[in-house]
């Protein structure tokens, strides 16, 4: 029994020299450029216990440009296979100055895919630098970035030029890591308001910000929306705008719009009415203002060739200084001063910063005047 195992023994004593003499002779005609006889046997040592030196040992050969076995593609799917099988083993070896182990392995994987992603820059396809990313998991950090800034660049003009939403939608779901991720998401926005919004209609922008309400161009179709609306004096638009846009740029100014629209004659029952149909209205204090002038009674009265107004305690709140005046009409009069005519509210403002050769009081929100020679104030 002693005997056996003895011989057992030395048996597996053999039969490892005999391996590790493979891949030492491998190696020696690796050293002496004999890449014929040291692809052999590498080929051979890839199936039995030596498998990270062995494929190390190929991606040696293939790598370098001095025999006709040269090939980047090939050394780098064998240093990867270097990488992966020494992660299993964790077995240092070393022949012939050639040392096996995690640190060489990811220098040789630098070099190789170095060369490749070169390669990859000449070619400059999406489907070539897709292909780098999967074939060199062992490539560093800068390399796949490398990679994917330029794989994601040439997707985005692209996808500029395709101009499709599903396609950049596909791109992002695919690839949520791109460096261009956010311009893409810019550029899907940009692409559906575009395409929901082709006749650039009222019905068409109210429809787009409603089912996308978070699209980084609702302000832009809101904006337009608006100017559809102003163009056309549209009432019941500027209504639904100030009640479903209270966030939108023109906010204000549709409110003022809506608020001029509605009135006719301007007078006290008006401003009021407009105030209680419309609560929310931002400017409740000028229109308490202009309610307030509205109620003040002013009475034009001569001294010394000129005009001014008193109200009815004989009070003076214009004080005599313009050479003609008409009486007050829905909240303006018509002055002339030094022969330049304008109009001026109750508390003697230019209202208009406008100078007229002749002017006419309001009637009904309108009011007829000469321009031959008017000048508007800064």
């Amino acid at each position: 029994m002693k005997v056996n195992k003895l011989l057992i023994f030395y048996l597996i004593l053999t039969l490892s020299g005999a391996r590790a003499s493979k891949i030492e002779a491998a190696y020696e005609a690796l050293s002496i450029y004999d890449y014929f006889k040291a692809k052999k046997l590498f080929y051979g040592e890839l199936k039995k216990s030596h498998k990270a030196a062995a494929a190390y040992g190929l991606a040696t050969i293939y790598y370098r440009t001095d025999n006709p076995f040269s090939n980047p593609d090939s050394a780098s799917k064998y240093i990867t296979l270097a990488g992966n099988y020494y992660k299993t083993t964790l077995l240092k070896e070393s022949y012939f100055n050639y040392k096996i182990d995690n640190s060489t392995i990811l220098l040789w994987a630098d070099s190789i895919a170095e060369k490749l992603l070169l390669k990859a820059s000449k070619t400059n396809t999406i489907k070539i630098y897709e292909q780098f990313l999967i074939g060199n998991p062992y490539a560093t950090l800068q390399q796949k970035f490398d990679a994917l800034y330029l794989r994601d660049e040439l997707n985005y003009k692209a996808n500029h030029t395709y101009n499709v939403s599903d396609s950049t939608k596909l791109f992002m779901l695919r690839f949520p890591e791109s460096y261009f991720f956010n311009e893409y998401s810019t550029l899907f926005d940009k692409q559906v308001f575009e395409e929901q919004t082709p006749l650039k209609n009222a019905e068409q922008f109210n429809a787009f910000i409603s089912k996308f309400p978070k699209n980084k161009f609702v302000g832009q179709a809101q904006d337009e929306l608006f100017e559809i609306y102003r163009k056309n004096n549209d009432l019941q638009g500027l209504d639904f705008y100030v009640t479903n846009y209270k966030n939108s740029h023109f906010v204000n100014e549709a409110w003022k719009l809506l608020y001029a629209l509605t009135g006719k004659s301007y007078n006290n029952d008006e401003l009021q009415s407009f105030v209680q149909n419309y609560p929310e209205f931002p400017f409740k204090a000028s229109i308490n203002k202009e309610i307030e002038l509205n109620n003040k009674i002013l009475i034009q009265v001569n001294d010394s060739d000129y005009v001014g107004f008193v109200d009815t305690t004989g009070k003076y709140l214009i004080l005599p200084q313009y050479d003609e005046a008409t009486t007050f009409k829905e909240g303006l009069a018509v002055v002339n001063k030094n022969d330049s005519v304008f109009f001026i509210n109750k508390e003697n403002q230019n209202v208009f910063n406008s100078f007229y050769d002749d002017a006419f009081t309001f009637a009904y929100g309108n009011a007829p005047v000469n321009i031959i020679r008017s000048m508007v104030l800064n």
